[in-house]
């Protein structure tokens, strides 16, 4: 029987850049081994990573498949949580630098697999395609700031309509809900936490994993939500209690601001989600499938029209700047695929083959942490 796969995101396009959580896929405590992979685009990073990941998903261990924000076909990391294993793309922007080498960290250069005579002869050319591809990165960011500036405009107006008061009683209906489920009292100290994305800006839109994050859960509390309105408020003290009780939990963040607004928690040690919904991410087609319960932060009935009007118009301008961000990213690949081509034709397959095989067998040397 095969294990089970989740799909997230460890890094995404934000207004501020690039923005990385890939240091929370593997600490270094728990880490058996963690593999580094440094080398080029088009060089196999990706096919190679997914190689192994379904290896040992046939094998019926589960395993995380972390995807690319900037190319969602592609894969930029494997965990394989039965070995406590994983494998990781460290090569710019999502640069991992091996804390602990030899002991945890393994780098694996596929710059050794090039032939290096060949792309010699087309330095320009990709010293320009990769000139091209930044700045397209840069323009996608711009718009994405600009869609952020609208969501802060909603945010401000949700903190005027919505009173403390009302806030709070989510909260504590919320918090007594997962009491019931998992229990809060823990005796092992505080819990830890894991940041991800479960959604991303990319060059194909605007795309969500929530279904797949979701594998593994038995209990589903949907919290329904406007566009604009700041999660945070009722997810980031649910956050910080569940963490005071000791429980290890996986937040999960919105591109539109990484640090502060959280939108998802799970608790895995217990296959609990709280999923916050709105117009780009639902959970309704597991309702069947799950334990589910269901608020609503019902704003409207505390707007007046012209409060609507400004939400409506708001929300009608993120969405316009998101799908230009999501056009320079389109670009942007094109420009990177572009770049691939040259790094293909001087690209040893037959050598890689051999080292995804023996980082295949290293990993089955690893006994079963789970």
């Amino acid at each position: 029987m095969k294990g089970q796969q989740r799909y997230l995101y460890p890094g995404g396009n934000t207004p501020q850049g690039f923005y990385s959580y890939y240091n929370y896929i593997l600490s270094q405590k728990e880490a058996e081994k963690i593999f580094c992979i440094k080398g080029g685009p088009g060089v196999g990073k990706s096919t190679m990573m997914k190689h192994i990941g379904e290896h040992f998903l046939e094998k019926g261990e589960n395993v995380d498949f972390f995807r690319c924000s900037s190319d969602p076909g592609s894969i930029d990391g494997v965990l394989i949580k039965t070995r406590a294993v994983a494998v990781i793309d460290a090569t710019a922007p999502h640069i991992i630098d091996p804390r602990n080498p030899g002991a945890v960290d393994v780098i694996l250069n596929l710059g050794d697999l090039l032939n290096v005579n060949k792309l010699k002869k087309h330095r320009l050319e990709i010293v320009d395609s990769g000139e091209r591809t930044s700045a397209y990165f840069k323009m996608a960011y711009h718009y994405l700031r600009c869609a952020s500036s609208n969501y802060d405009f909603m945010s401000a107006i949700f903190n005027e309509l919505i009173c403390e008061e009302k806030t709070a009683e989510i909260i504590a209906a919320l918090l007594d809900e997962i009491n019931k489920a998992a229990g809060m009292e823990r005796e092992h100290g505080r819990g830890r936490r894991r940041k991800f994305f479960a959604c991303a800006v990319t060059p194909a839109g605007v795309i969500n994993e929530i279904e797949s994050i979701a594998t593994g859960v038995e209990k589903i509390i949907r919290v329904e939500a406007p566009d604009g309105f700041g999660n945070q408020r009722v997810l980031k003290p649910l956050s910080d209690e569940l963490i005071k009780a000791g429980h290890d939990i996986e937040e999960y963040y919105c591109s539109m601001d990484p640090d502060n607004r959280l939108e998802h928690i799970i608790i895995p040690e217990y296959g609990i989600a709280l999923f916050t919904c709105n117009s780009y991410h639902g959970v309704s087609d597991m309702r069947k499938e799950k334990d589910f319960s269901n608020y609503i932060i019902d704003v409207d009935a505390y707007g007046k029209d012209i409060v609507n009007d400004i939400l409506e118009d708001q929300k009608k301008s993120a969405a316009a700047n998101i799908a230009k961000a999501v056009k320079m990213l389109k670009n942007a690949k094109l420009q990177h695929d572009m770049l691939e081509r040259y790094y293909i034709e001087a690209m040893s397959f037959n050598k890689l083959k051999k080292m995804e095989e023996a980082v295949i067998k290293e990993i089955e040397q690893i006994k079963l942490s789970i």
